[in-house]
């Protein structure tokens, strides 16, 4: 009899964030070793009726529950003792099964390792970022911040072991004695053919995400004002899950850039993921620009995988894992600090490279994505890690 692998986690499945891309690659890497895997997720919001019904997706089987919250405040909620409850009632969980938990958060983690612990249950947690107190409101004085802090640093050490995406956040669980495996974000490079579409003079880049604070959009967008004319006439930037006005809002004192550049922008609102294969298979490069600090090299982002599998390559600062998995002028375009400048010379760089360079680039960033990042290369390092059974 197979071995059970329940992940479960506080985010939506399917359709969710890029924690839900995350836990479907997972999820079909072990099955790709015969492990029998059940997800665990909370209902996608504004989705009636899937509140603890069993549903397949791309043969993977997922029970959606509600989250039940302690009180209005959003940091206090049930979702852990939710999981408990459905795994020891509805899969009478036990000391042969296992438990992967993706979370960062406290009322989640703490339930499911402490009852795992109790019932011998081996437990592991996926850690895909750190994010450092500047960032919240008010600081290291921040409800969900100091939650955050303690649960990284008290209650995930006590897993069976960890995930960790990065190489920092590896080196942070190992000081403190933990057993770690890195699993960058994986994809399916297998799912589509790539598109070997005709190259042209003319470049079109992607930011596929709405503004973020671990991206230097500012910066990206000087360093395309600093081209001069003919290059820029030659530069098209997709940005996704946006609009003119949301855009000029996030960028705030530089929102003139939009304007600015508004013959170089295609601003696209929200698509479908059938929309967003689309728009990758048209485009050339990705193009992603970030400082270095804690938050961004704890951090590896799922759409770098995604992307590489139909060709797209990468435009990005050496931040992070980034230089692990990518080379310059092989199967990206590295770029040597977050600045304007920095941002303007690799697309001059780019915009240099004949018909053949970047073909050779293309195909490398979908070889990249298939030797690398296809899950059907991790199922296996998986379950030896986690000393599962696949007989």
């Amino acid at each position: 009899m197979n071995q059970r692998v329940f992940i479960c986690t506080g985010d939506s499945f399917p359709h969710g964030n890029a924690g839900a891309n995350y836990i479907q690659y997972l999820a079909l890497a072990l099955m790709e070793q015969q492990v029998e895997v059940v997800i665990l997720a909370q209902v996608k919001e504004g989705i009636v009726g899937q509140n603890q019904t069993e549903a397949f997706y791309q043969g993977i089987r997922y029970i959606n529950y509600e989250e039940k919250r302690f009180s209005k405040v959003p940091v206090f909620n049930r979702s852990g003792i939710t999981v408990q409850k459905i795994l020891q009632e509805r899969y009478q969980i036990n000391s042969s099964d296992h438990l992967i938990l993706y979370s960062a958060d406290y009322f989640f983690l703490n339930p499911l390792i402490t009852f795992s612990k109790k019932r011998q249950i081996p437990v592991h947690v996926c850690v895909t970022e750190h994010i450092p107190s500047y960032f919240y409101k008010y600081g290291i004085f921040n409800m969900n911040f100091l939650l955050r802090e303690y649960t990284h640093r008290q209650i995930i050490p006590k897993a069976t072991s960890i995930f960790p995406i990065s190489q920092y956040l590896d080196n942070y669980f190992k000081s403190k004695n933990c057993r770690t495996l890195i699993l960058p974000p994986m994809s399916d490079p297998f799912e589509y053919i790539l598109n070997n579409k005709k190259l042209n003079q003319n470049i079109h880049l992607i930011y596929p995400s709405p503004p973020s604070k671990k991206d230097s959009l500012v910066t990206m967008l000087q360093g395309i004002v600093l081209l001069n004319n003919e290059e820029r006439a030659r530069i098209t930037l997709h940005l996704t899950g946006s609009s003119k006005q949301r855009l000029k809002d996030v960028l705030e004192q530089d929102s003139g850039l939009v304007d600015e550049l508004e013959s170089n922008l295609i601003i696209h609102p929200w698509l479908t993921y059938p929309q967003l294969v689309k728009l990758y298979q048209s485009v050339d490069y990705l193009y992603f620009a970030r400082e270095k600090n804690q938050l961004t090299i704890a951090n590896f982002p799922s759409k770098v995988p995604e992307l590489l599998a139909h060709g797209v390559v990468p435009i990005c600062s050496n931040v992070g894992d980034f230089a692990t998995y990518l080379t310059d002028n092989k199967n990206a375009i590295i770029m040597e600090g977050c600045e304007a400048d920095v941002c303007c010379k690799s697309l001059q760089r780019v915009l240099k490279l004949d018909i053949k360079q970047r073909k050779m680039m293309r195909d490398n960033a979908r070889k990249t994505a298939e030797n690398v990042f296809s899950f059907k290369n991790w199922g296996s390092k998986l379950c030896s890690h986690m000393e599962v059974r696949n007989d």
